[in-house]
């Protein structure tokens, strides 16, 4: 699977965008609206998929704890 679904409660779109450009060099990833939910797709990644996503996802939980968790 190549998507990521991340709650809108719990996650501000700034900074997911903020990640998403941190990791403009491993993977092409694109952000849609679904429902409750912000939905990163994962594609061409320069590393194995899963693993992209994994790390993606610590480093937007990093990001949230250090610039405060605002929506």
């Amino acid at each position: 699977m190549n998507k990521l679904f991340l709650s809108r409660e719990l996650y501000s779109v700034a900074y997911i965008k903020q990640a998403i450009e941190a990791f403009f060099e491993l993977s092409e990833i694109t952000l849609e609206n679904i429902d409750d939910y912000f939905v990163c797709i994962f594609n061409s990644t320069k590393y194995e998929t899963e693993i992209t996503i994994k790390e993606f996802e610590n480093y937007l939980i990093d990001l949230c704890n250090h610039l405060g968790m605002a929506r």
